[in-house]
């Protein structure tokens, strides 16, 4: 009987165990550069590989967009990135390649001849401290190098200040218009389907355009200046569109709006308001939006509440954490409007502490005057008025007299319209100390209402220039010497019924000659002068 050799069967082999996203970019960034790193690689663009990876890329300093890189950025960026890659590799060997050289130990690699190319050592990675809200923008770990810049540029330089970076305004994802319902100057929001997308040259870095539908109409939408969304929106792709409707050639048109990929039935901000903050060149809404919830995550939890809950209720305001949750991410312009509302009043708040405080402060400050005045002679002095004051000068009046009758110095702004009668009430107060010996000044921020004032004490006090060896202290001859800019001296007197001896009343502005200011000051500081 004859038989037939059968060849034996082939042992099944097995499956090829599944690249690594580094070995996959690894690859990817080699056929990148062959093409002259164009972007053409993956279809839609690297940044999809990128955004779909960036947990297990997370060690690689990643791009915001690869698509907005220039060529030359592009060949760098991949250069470093093939590097740091590579040094990972040997460091570990992966598992699957231990498992497999175990199966077959009689197999030998093939020798590779030595390259002379040394590959860069990786370096080592810093220790990572516990945040705080204090933590530097440089040391904060989702913060990369190349956003660092233009975080600063907005202010922004630690954790506690990345917390604090309230969105300007809102779109309303919650009200989704179909196309035909939208209205040439309103925000409004729409989800529809690209049906075409192509770069033009428009401006210095181009434009991607794109044309998009719903069931009801179609819309057109331009980004200048991100040529690179034109390959990343091909046609099919689904889309949630915000912003200003415009009108172009008789159709409705968005340009620069906020937007997001639909993937399947998943939106992230759909129903919800969406975070617009401020920005500078180079920085997406993307990456703000990213590193304010990061933020949150990171720095909320280091936060408390310091205003008491009794305090909370009364003034129905929320907690600090949803309050500062709520800036960025409202379920309602309601509850974002409560947020905003707690955060002044913590700034109203935090404002008259410091104020109480440097008040306190003031007040257990020694070297007050005591100045008890003679309210009689006050009272005389009022009578000569042409006018009464009215009740709010007398309790003005009364509050300053009994603050400058205590050994704690007086600090008082006095509040009052043009002509309201606040410059007698200080004049009133002036004479009060003066009838207790001591020395006063009205301060003017002008010469001319200076002067102002010093013809308003004259007409008061009917005052009258000083005689004898006082009145040629101006030197007629002088030219120089012409005196105040109203013809009168610089020094006056006046006899105030109850205090003894005259009261001098002097003026010294900047116009005066260099020897009159001189005579004055000494004036001034003998105790001649007392107002």
């Amino acid at each position: 009987m004859l038989t037939e050799d059968v060849p034996p069967r082939p042992e099944p082999r097995s499956r090829p165990p599944r690249r690594s996203a580094r070995e996959s970019l690894s690859r990817i960034l080699d056929l990148e550069a062959s093409r002259g790193f164009k972007d053409a690689a993956v279809a839609g663009g690297l940044d999809l590989f990128l955004d779909a990876n960036r947990e297990e890329l997370s060690s690689l300093e990643l791009p915001d967009s690869y698509a907005a890189l220039t060529v030359k950025k592009r060949e760098e960026w991949a250069r470093a990135t093939r590097a740091g890659v590579e040094a990972n590799a040997t460091q570990s060997i992966p598992e699957t390649q231990v498992k497999s050289s175990a199966r077959s130990p009689v197999a030998k690699p093939k020798k590779k001849a030595a390259s002379t190319r040394k590959k860069p050592v990786p370096k080592p990675k810093k220790p990572t401290a516990p945040l705080t809200l204090e933590t530097a923008l440089e040391d904060l770990p989702f913060i990369t190098s190349a956003q660092q810049p233009r975080f600063k540029r907005l202010g922004i330089t630690d954790l506690r200040s990345l917390v604090r970076m309230y969105p300007n305004r809102h779109l309303d994802y919650s009200n989704i218009s179909s196309v035909i319902d939208l209205v040439y100057g309103e925000e409004m929001s729409v989800v529809v389907t690209v049906t075409s997308s192509t770069t033009a040259n428009i401006g210095r870095r181009g434009a991607a355009k794109v044309t998009a539908r719903d069931e009801t109409g179609f819309v057109g939408i331009t980004w200048f200046g991100q040529p690179y969304l034109a390959q990343q929106l091909r046609p099919g792709t689904r889309l949630v569109v915000s912003g200003k409707v415009e009108a172009y050639r008789d159709q409705a048109q968005f340009q620069n709006p906020e937007y997001e990929v639909i993937q399947g039935d998943n939106l992230t901000h759909a129903g919800n308001l969406l975070p617009i903050y401020p920005s500078t060149e180079g920085m997406y809404q993307r990456t703000l939006r990213t590193a304010a919830r990061n933020a949150l995550d990171a720095g909320l939890p280091l936060l408390g509440e310091y205003i008491g809950s009794d305090v909370l209720e009364r003034n129905v305001l929320p907690g600090l954490l949803n309050a500062l949750q709520t800036m960025h991410h409202p379920d309602t312009m309601a509850d974002w409007h409560a947020a905003r509302r707690r955060l002044a009043f913590d700034e109203l708040f935090i404002n008259q502490l410091g104020v109480q405080r440097r008040k306190r402060e003031w007040r257990e400050r020694a070297g007050g005057l005591s100045i008890e005045p003679d309210h009689d002679l006050l009272r005389n002095f009022l009578k000569t008025l042409e006018f009464e004051l009215t009740s709010d000068q007398d309790d003005a009046l009364n509050t300053v007299l009994s603050d400058i009758s205590s050994e704690v110095p007086m600090g008082r702004l006095l509040q009052g319209e043009v002509g309201s009668g606040k410059t007698i009430i200080a004049v009133t107060a002036l004479l009060a100390a003066v009838s207790c010996g001591h020395q006063g000044a009205l301060l003017a921020p002008t010469e001319v209402l200076a002067e102002q004032h010093y013809l308003s004490l004259q007409t008061l006090f009917d005052a009258r220039p000083l005689g004898g060896e006082q009145a040629s202290m101006l030197d007629p001859e002088d030219e120089e010497s012409s005196g105040p800019k109203h013809g009168g001296d610089p020094v006056v007197e006046a006899h105030v019924p109850g205090i003894d001896s005259p009261v001098r009343i002097a003026l010294l502005i900047g116009s005066h000659t260099a020897r009159v200011k001189r005579e004055l000051q000494a004036q001034i500081a003998s105790g001649e002068i007392d107002i």
